[in-house]
Formats: C-alpha cells, sequence, structure tokens
C-alpha cells in the first residue's frame, strides 16, 4: 500500500520538481566524494559542479522547465554557478517557455471572437435605454 502511495507522490508536478533537484544534489555530492589528486585540471568542486549542470532536466516539458528552474536557484543557494551563468540559464528557461507558448498558439489558433465589443449601433440603443424617461 505504500508503493501506491510512493508512486501516487512522485507523479505531482511537485514532486517531480523536487527530485530533479535531488538528481542534481545526488550527482554532486557523489563527484565531491570521489578522490581526485591535484593535478592543476580543475578543483572537485569545479568536477561537481559539472556534475550538477550534467544532471539538470531538459526544456522539454512545463514540468520540466519548473524542474529545471528549481535546479537554477538551488545551485545558485550552493554556489554551483555564478550570476552571470544562472542568468543566462534561466534566460533559456524564460526562452523555453515563450517557445513552448507559441506551438500552442499556432497548433490550436482561437477563432475570431468580437463578442467582447459591440458594434457602436448597439451602444447607442443601450445608452437610449437607460435613460430615465421625463416626468410630465
Amino acid at each position: 500500500m505504500s508503493t501506491s502511495i510512493a508512486t501516487a507522490e512522485a507523479t505531482t508536478p511537485e514532486a517531480s520538481v523536487a527530485s530533479a533537484v535531488q538528481r542534481c544534489l545526488d550527482a554532486y555530492h557523489a563527484t565531491l566524494a570521489i578522490p581526485r589528486k591535484p593535478d592543476g585540471t580543475g578543483s572537485p568542486h569545479d568536477y561537481a559542479a559539472r556534475a550538477y549542470r550534467n544532471a539538470m532536466p531538459f526544456l522539454s516539458s512545463p514540468v520540466q522547465i519548473d524542474a529545471f528552474i528549481a535546479c537554477v536557484a538551488h545551485g545558485l543557494l550552493i554556489n554551483v554557478f555564478n550570476d552571470t551563468i544562472a542568468s543566462k540559464l534561466l534566460y533559456a528557461a524564460q526562452v523555453a517557455i515563450a517557445s513552448r507558448r507559441a506551438q500552442q498558439k499556432q497548433a490550436h489558433p482561437l477563432p475570431f471572437q468580437s463578442s467582447w465589443r459591440r458594434p457602436p449601433r448597439q451602444h447607442r440603443k443601450l445608452r437610449e435605454l437607460r435613460r430615465p424617461t421625463p416626468l410630465p
């Protein structure tokens, strides 16, 4: 019974975002735990930061875009990214959101609806109906 609850929780968008951040953190900490000889090619933090970036989700769905943004935010907190790189990554997420909206709008164009605006003649009629009739 507990496995079905865990499965149901893992399918919610919040759980997907949390699991993506956890996946990035796991990659980061696993890479930090690997002992390295100081050979001048990079610090353990550099390797861990690269592992964190490689574990980040793709920008292919709304939930994954949210997870990507959460990973960038958490990466800023633990100094995986500097401000410049984080800014570029968040801009990439913004472009992905705009691209999805454009694709959805193109796939499902709304029919032209002018019901929100009445022709001027109807406005005049409404105004005449609203005017109080003069008393004799």
